[in-house]
């Protein structure tokens, strides 16, 4: 009888666990990830494959790491924008170096390095954040 009573209390707490962690997962398990690794956000790096093969969702942290004054980081509105490297209307731009981006939403990001012509020789990144 005791045996049975631990082992319903011991399920009881892992299906609630469970459900408080389906209820709020991107607050609970959220990734810290510094986009391009070891290299960072720079000229010479193969940012789209970065972007393909490293899974992010709603929660994570994008850590975009960059010297100021030589690179900078743009998020841009959309698609056509970002193949473009049409800066003109950005929805956010940073040059602090080291930018945190908290991904709030599900759906398509598209960031770009806007400084001198880096965008249009490669600094630039589109990723899909998954819910």
């Amino acid at each position: 009888m005791e045996s049975w009573r631990k082992m319903s209390s011991a399920v009881l707490v892992v299906m609630m666990f469970i459900g408080f962690s389906n209820a709020f997962p991107y607050q609970l398990f959220h990734q810290d990830l510094v986009v391009g690794g070891d290299a960072g956000w720079r000229v010479g790096y193969d940012y789209k494959s970065w972007g393909n093969e490293v899974p992010v969702r709603v929660g994570d942290i994008l850590e975009f790491r960059y010297t100021i004054g030589e690179h900078t980081l743009t998020l841009l509105k959309s698609r056509e924008a970002f193949d473009k490297c049409d800066m003109s209307d950005p929805v956010e731009e940073y040059e602090d170096g080291d930018t945190r981006i908290e991904l709030t939403k599900p759906g398509w990001m598209y960031f770009v390095d806007a400084y001198g012509d880096h965008c249009d020789i490669g600094v630039k990144m589109a990723i899909k954040v998954a819910p």
